[in-house]
C-alpha cells in the first residue's frame, strides 16, 4: 500500500555549485591566490583549465599538473604548495555560500528528508561540500560523474506516493531529472521543480519551460510550496 504523501516528509534534492556555492567567486579567488604567491599568469590558468574539463571532470590537482605543463615546470613543482592554499581556502568556504543558500538550507532540513545530489568529481566535490559545512543540514550527500546520472538518481529517490522538490540550475541537465520524476512513483502532481537563476551564475537567463519554476532567490521557493 502507498503511504500518502502527506505523511511522508517533503523529499528534498538540491544541487550544488551555482545554486548553492558562488563557484565563479570560489575559483576567482583560487585563481587570485596562485597569480599572488606562485605567479601563474591568468591566461595559463584559464587555458589549463580549459584543457582539462575537455579531457576529465575537473579537480583542482588536475589543474594545477596542467598549469605546470603550460608552464614548462616539473610536476608538483606548483601544486604541492599550493593544495595547502588550497585547505585554506577551504576553511572559509563557507563565505562563498550565496546570501540566500545556509537560511534556506537549515529552513527545509526542519521538516524535510535533503539529499544534496551533485554532478562533478566526487572526491573534488565531497572536499568542498565537506569544508563548507553544508553536510549538517543534508541527510545524504551524492556525487555522480555524469549529468545523466543525476536524473537516474532522480529515479531512485523518488520512492512511491512521495512529494519531490528539486533544486538545480541547468537547464538541461533538470529536463532529464524531471523525465525521471515522470516516469518514477513519486507522486508527480505533488512535487516542484524549481531552477535557481543566478546573475552571477553559470545559467543565465533562464529560458521558461513548463515544468519548472525559475527564481532568484530561494526563499520564493516557499512561497509557491
Amino acid at each position: 500500500m502507498i503511504r500518502s504523501s502527506k505523511k511522508q516528509k517533503i523529499l528534498w534534492i538540491v544541487d550544488f555549485d551555482y545554486a548553492l556555492f558562488d563557484l565563479y567567486r570560489f575559483m576567482d579567488e583560487f585563481e587570485k591566490m596562485l597569480e599572488r604567491r606562485f605567479g601563474v599568469p591568468e591566461l595559463i590558468c584559464c587555458a589549463a583549465k580549459i584543457k582539462v574539463q575537455r579531457r576529465a571532470l575537473y579537480n583542482f590537482e588536475r589543474h594545477l599538473h596542467a598549469i605546470e605543463k603550460e608552464l614548462g615546470l616539473p610536476r608538483q613543482k606548483v601544486a604541492g604548495e599550493a593544495m595547502r592554499h588550497v585547505k585554506t581556502l577551504l576553511t572559509n568556504a563557507e563565505q562563498y555560500f550565496f546570501h540566500d543558500a545556509m537560511p534556506f538550507m537549515r529552513r527545509i532540513a526542519k521538516d524535510g528528508e535533503v539529499i544534496l545530489l551533485s554532478y562533478g568529481h566526487a572526491p573534488h566535490q565531497r572536499r568542498k561540500v565537506k569544508a563548507s559545512g553544508l553536510e549538517r543540514y543534508c541527510d545524504r550527500t551524492i556525487f555522480t560523474a555524469t549529468k545523466r546520472g543525476k536524473a537516474k538518481w532522480v529515479k531512485k529517490l523518488a520512492t512511491a506516493g512521495r512529494r519531490v522538490i528539486i533544486v538545480n540550475d541547468d537547464p538541461r541537465e533538470t529536463r532529464m531529472m524531471i523525465a525521471a520524476l515522470k516516469s518514477s512513483r513519486a507522486d508527480f502532481a505533488a512535487s516542484r521543480v524549481f531552477l535557481v537563476e543566478r546573475p552571477t551564475g553559470k545559467y543565465f537567463p533562464i529560458p521558461p519551460h513548463k515544468d519548472y519554476v525559475v527564481v532568484r532567490d530561494l526563499r520564493k521557493v516557499e512561497a509557491f510550496l
